[in-house]
Order: C-alpha cells, then sequence, then structure tokens
C-alpha cells in the first residue's frame, strides 16, 4: 500500500479567513476535486465564510485552470462566502488580463491585502463589493 500523495492545497484559518495556498505548480483536473472540497467545507463553516486563495505557487495557467478558478469561485458564493485570489505571479496575471478575466476574478495583491480586504481594511474594496461582472450578474 503505497502513501498518500500530499495535498495539492495548504489550508489555514488566519485571522477569521480561511486561507488556500497552491502548493501544486499547475492547477489541474487532477487537483479540481480537492480544491472545490475546500468550498464545500466553507459551506458547513460558521461565522464568516471569508477565503483567500493564494496562488504565489502556480507560475503559469492553462484555459482548464481557468475554468477550475471560475467554477471555484461559484462553488464559494453558492456557498455563502467570498473569495479573494491574491499573490497571482507577472505570467498568470498577464494571461488573466489578456482574456479579461482580472475582471471577473477577485483579485488582490498579497495575501495580507486580500485577508484585510475582507475585513474591509486597506484600500481595496470591502469584502462583497467583488469585481464588476458580479455587480453586473447581481452576485456578490
Amino acid at each position: 500500500m503505497s502513501p498518500a500523495p500530499p495535498p495539492n492545497f495548504r489550508v489555514e484559518p488566519i485571522d477569521d479567513v480561511l486561507v488556500v495556498t497552491a502548493v501544486c505548480h499547475q492547477i489541474v483536473a487532477e487537483n479540481r476535486d480537492e480544491l472545490y472540497a475546500v468550498a464545500g467545507r466553507l459551506a458547513a463553516a460558521s461565522g464568516p465564510k471569508r477565503m483567500v486563495l493564494n496562488l504565489e505557487n502556480v507560475p503559469q495557467i492553462q484555459s482548464p485552470a481557468i475554468a477550475i478558478l471560475i467554477n471555484f469561485q461559484k462553488r464559494v458564493r453558492q456557498a455563502g462566502g467570498t473569495l479573494k485570489i491574491c499573490a497571482v505571479t507577472p505570467n498568470v496575471m498577464d494571461v488573466f488580463r489578456l482574456i479579461k478575466m482580472d475582471q471577473v476574478l477577485d483579485l488582490a495583491g498579497s495575501q495580507q491585502e486580500a485577508i484585510d480586504a475582507l475585513h474591509g481594511k486597506g484600500g481595496a474594496a470591502p469584502s462583497g463589493e467583488g469585481s464588476w461582472f458580479s455587480k453586473f450578474r447581481g452576485t456578490k
């Protein structure tokens, strides 16, 4: 019997926010269920449902990963939560800007900026304001 593979995402509560850090170098179909399970945990949580997805270890992104991120954001919202994505590498940010995902996903610079924004602190938009796409669709 071989040991279970290490997790692709590290999950830890920080300042009343569930911080999910991708420890894998790519978000792919094989690890999406692990990410989606985190959104499921949020649905069962009591108290504020704030989540940060830290992508500092993801140097590149492909179209299947973008679909996974959109579905993850949708699942977090369906669980009654708010999601900020942070620490996006320059290469990934270039792709997000090129395909306008920077207008669909709620992005923050650093992990701390994302946490502060979810608490309504700092220069970032407070929790619940979301992206223009969210406002257009009438969702958080």
